[in-house]
């Protein structure tokens, strides 16, 4: 493989900008979500032991 050359085109810049947005923007979602069911079942635990089910 050839090393990537010291000046990166406009269009290698437009192409890794991009990728970092939709990188961003997944990790972002990925997080709510899995945030959001984590604190959903952390809730379901507490309320049945507060409620002895």
């Amino acid at each position: 493989m050839n090393p990537p050359p010291d000046e990166l085109t406009p269009e290698d810049e437009l192409k890794l900008a991009f990728g970092r947005v939709i990188g961003f923007t997944v990790a972002a979602i990925v997080l709510l979500v899995g945030g959001g069911i984590a604190l959903i079942l952390l809730a379901a635990v507490f309320f049945g032991f507060l409620y002895g089910r």
